[in-house]
């Protein structure tokens, strides 16, 4: 059966007494015949190409991948607005590129034909399918269809593609995902040596991370690896992954990183954390840190050096998993005392209150002998944030969404309320924390006003059950 362009189609039904002959013999397909005020045709039917009008399955489709990670969220915030713009049957000349950028993710479409052309969104689905199976479901690609073999096509696609490379290259560095579903540190190295350390003066954000549900352990070290000197730091694979981990880190111009992720649940490094040798120096203007660590690793337990984040005065949001040794709690103490005013989020897991809480007081007296006076209830508010019983001390006046897990309010509570600047919380997380209950008590009996949006609670034990439950109805209004 013959077909017509859908736009000829009223000027054929004005025409009236006149008539335009259609050849009987044209083969199937889709054309286009211009005729003048008779309905003469005046050329020969012309077809259009097949792509303007359906377009077929991509022929031999080459996948590209560039070896990191992207947000999925922010590439379908992507892949939605461009499927947007195909719907409109939008026609772009040779040699241009249709580009959507959301967040850290970019959704483009080059055309190399030698004639106009449009988008489809059945087209950019296949080619998106492709690449996830290439490439992952958050990796970034591209997709190259070698349909038009000239030289003409080649030297554009190389032209259009130094000019793509310059454009989107910028926004593709922007944040770069390192993560891994292998406890290898080997498998870490290999993916960040495959990193163009060129491209990292426009990275911003750096995440490192694993699943850790498909995981059973959680640091890098070999358990169990004692010998008669004791625990012996790092194997020569852990070194290699954090030597490499340094360079990256360190070919980011001064002062551009904005937040860094170590969600990992493994061990930090001496060589990676200690400002004078490491890649804090150059970047003071560090908004946001994640940490997650593994408190159960000897190696790491056994290796005393401070996490110094002091150096990082613009710190505003910092979240600390797997906080394991005394290290680690004064590295907490001394960037609280220094920085604390200007932090607006703060996350903390102790994993365990009485185990870190006996770990705290041995190594305490390990290294310093016994103290000079009974041991106090609460070592968290009382060494870490300088808390004392009765007193008022102002420690994060700027705080607006804190978490805490595993984190006694024994003693102290409403010193740790004030201290915490509960009364301007937006946000309040409090997950198997002893004495929380008794916390909640003393803010609703207080009359302290507050501004929460979002509560979360989770006991401790069952013993404090029959605490809670008396407090909730009155408790509950307190969210607004």
């Amino acid at each position: 059966m013959k077909q017509l362009i859908s736009t000829f189609l009223p000027l054929l039904f004005a025409l009236g007494s006149t008539a335009l002959v259609i050849p009987e013999d044209l083969p199937d397909g889709i054309y286009s015949i211009p005729f003048d005020s008779t309905g003469e045709a005046t050329r020969s039917p012309s077809s259009l190409q097949r792509r303007q009008n359906d377009p077929p399955p991509l022929p031999n489709p080459v996948a590209t991948c560039a070896g990191t990670s992207l947000r999925r969220s922010d590439f379908d915030v992507a892949k939605e607005q461009f499927g947007s713009i195909c719907q409109k049957d939008t026609q772009y000349p040779t040699n241009m590129a249709v580009v959507i950028a959301a967040g850290d993710a970019i959704a483009y479409m080059c055309n190399f034909n030698s004639f106009t052309n449009r988008c489809w969104t059945k087209e950019y689905e296949e080619a998106s399918t492709i690449l996830d199976s290439a490439c992952g479901n958050d990796g970034v690609g591209s997709l190259y269809v070698d349909r038009w073999k000239k030289s003409a096509s080649l030297k554009s696609l190389c032209e259009v593609s130094k000019y793509m490379n310059e454009v989107l290259t910028p926004y593709l560095y922007t944040s770069l995902s390192i993560r891994t579903t292998d406890l290898s540190s080997a498998g870490l190295t290999s993916t960040i040596k495959g990193i163009p350390i060129a491209n990292l003066k426009y990275t911003r954000h750096v995440s490192i991370e694993r699943p850790f549900y498909k995981l059973p352990n959680g640091c890098l070290h070999k358990y169990g690896s004692m010998t008669n000197a004791g625990y012996k730091y790092g194997d020569t694979l852990f070194i290699d992954f954090v030597e490499h981990i340094c360079r990256l880190l360190d070919a980011i111009p001064y002062n551009r990183l904005e937040t860094f992720r170590w969600d990992l649940g493994a061990c930090l490094d001496e060589v990676l954390m200690i400002p004078s040798e490491s890649w804090m120096v150059k970047q003071p203007g560090v908004k946001a840190i994640s940490l997650i660590t593994d408190p159960r690793c000897g190696t790491y337990r056994h290796a005393h050096f401070d996490v110094n984040l002091v150096e990082f005065t613009e710190l505003q949001s910092l979240t600390w998993i797997g906080l394991g040794k005394i290290d680690d709690l004064e590295s907490l103490r001394d960037f609280a005392s220094a920085n604390g005013r200007n932090l607006t989020s703060l996350s903390l897991d102790l994993i365990h209150w009485d185990g870190l809480e006996n770990y705290y007081m041995y190594e305490l007296e390990e290294l310093r002998g016994p103290p000079p006076s009974p041991t106090r209830d609460n070592f968290f508010a009382n060494d870490i944030f300088g808390i004392n019983p009765g007193e008022m001390k102002e420690c994060l006046p700027s705080l607006r969404c804190l978490s805490l897990s595993a984190v006694s309010f024994q003693s102290v509570p409403m010193e740790m309320a004030f201290a915490f600047n509960f009364s301007q919380l937006r946000k309040l997380e409090l997950r198997h924390c002893p004495h929380s209950a008794r916390l909640l008590r003393s803010i609703v009996e207080s009359g302290q006003p507050t501004v929460l949006t979002s509560f979360k609670f989770g006991m401790e034990d069952f013993f404090e059950v029959e605490e809670e439950a008396q407090i909730q109805l009155t408790y509950l209004p307190w969210v607004v």
